[in-house]
């Protein structure tokens, strides 16, 4: 619609020339956005490669309609996420536990002690100086 405003204008302003001018510019304007500019900027906001969102929209819109078109990209989007989760989240969560504490040490009582006097602590803190 808007293309064709623009072109009744450089009609009427104009010539017919320049009515089939815009026009042209406008068709060009219209596949470059929606072509090339639209599928870069729809694929960085979803973290998907240009390409995939050119062939999910096109599967979409074969497959669905406009409508298959509109939910083509955000349902591929999940279920590439869904799919790394599954490659990918095993291992992922295998690196970040937490590395098993070691077994304690047991102090047998033939075991010489690191402090030069043994006694319990309960004897020591009663002690005089």
């Amino acid at each position: 619609m808007s293309g064709a405003v623009a072109a009744a204008v450089a009609l009427v302003a104009r010539s017919p020339a320049t009515a089939l001018l815009v026009v042209g510019l406008t068709v060009v304007v219209h596949h470059v956005e929606g072509y090339l500019v639209g599928p870069v900027v729809l694929g960085r906001a979803v973290r998907l490669h240009t390409i995939v969102v050119l062939l999910a929209l096109a599967a979409g819109g074969e497959l669905a309609g406009v409508l298959g078109a509109f939910v083509a990209v955000p349902l591929t989007a999940v279920t590439v996420g869904i799919v790394d989760e599954l490659r990918h989240g095993d291992a992922a969560r295998a690196l970040s536990s937490p590395i098993p504490a070691a077994p304690a040490l047991e102090v047998h009582e033939g075991a010489k002690s690191a402090e030069p006097d043994a006694a319990p602590r309960s004897a020591r803190q009663h002690r005089a100086p």
